[in-house]
């Protein structure tokens, strides 16, 4: 316990952050400022790096757009992975228990992660359009404003209920979720199943008959499958947007 201790950092409130991870995210930035940095040569803006806006105006405009693609671009990935691929492949590897008990600290840190990027992609997309403005339309601080306003306000409205379901999924459905979960472990155990691969339900006919009588267990997976069903679609209308979004960021970036 003290060995563990050590390698944590601790946070105010409490929190605190394993050594290990200070690692990685060190390790990522320090990769991302030299791809950049290499980047940046290549394509000859080192040459002409200025901090002043004036002077060198379409930094700033790439940093917004580098930005809004770069935590955009996690957030989408991470979903199309959770969504299409990892659940998939641990339900049909994983005990049904043991699958469940994973996904109940995998969504958390999932909508967390999802919550975040997508926050830092509106702010980085409206930094990135404001930018835009201010070359168009010189200071004119009243004029961009109103530029702003008048211009397409999907991608903004696309970012928004991303960011509206993943809420109703972080701090309403996945808990309530998880803890009907578990309370359908309980009884589940009491039957002797949990323990199947790949399968909702029990696979032996004599735990099977038991499991259809219990009265209780049909009102917990009657709740289960409703909030998991809403979860779900919550999850996908997200994606849809998603992929509005890109296509909106590929007609525009043209």
């Amino acid at each position: 316990m003290a060995e563990k201790q050590t390698q944590d950092i601790h946070l105010p409130g409490g929190f605190f952050l394993p050594k290990r991870q200070l690692m990685r995210f060190s390790a990522l930035g320090l990769t991302s400022v030299i791809c950049v940095a290499v980047s940046m040569i290549y394509s000859g803006d080192m040459i002409s790096f200025d901090l002043s806006f004036n002077r060198n105006p379409t930094l700033y405009r790439k940093m917004g757009l580098v930005s809004h693609l770069f935590s955009y671009a996690s957030w989408f990935g991470c979903s199309m992975w959770i969504s299409f691929v990892g659940g998939l492949v641990m339900f049909n590897n994983l005990p049904r228990h043991v699958f469940g008990r994973l996904q109940s600290k995998l969504f958390p840190r999932y909508f967390q992660f999802s919550l975040l990027t997508m926050c830092l992609s509106l702010i980085s997309l409206l930094l990135w359009r404001w930018e835009n403005k201010k070359l168009d339309q010189g200071t004119n601080l009243t004029l961009m404003a109103m530029e702003m306003m008048r211009a397409n306000q999907s991608p903004i409205w696309f970012h928004a209920i991303i960011i509206a379901t993943t809420c109703a999924n972080l701090f309403y459905f996945e808990p309530k979720t998880t803890a009907t979960m578990f309370k359908r472990h309980i009884i589940e155990k009491k039957l002797g199943t949990g323990h199947e691969v790949g399968s909702l339900r029990p696979t032996d006919p004599k735990i099977l008959e038991e499991y259809a009588k219990d009265g209780e267990l049909k009102q917990i997976n009657r709740k289960f499958g409703m909030l998991h069903g809403l979860s779900t679609t919550l999850n996908l209308l997200a994606l849809c947007f998603g992929v509005a979004h890109i296509w909106w960021l590929a007609g525009d970036i043209c």
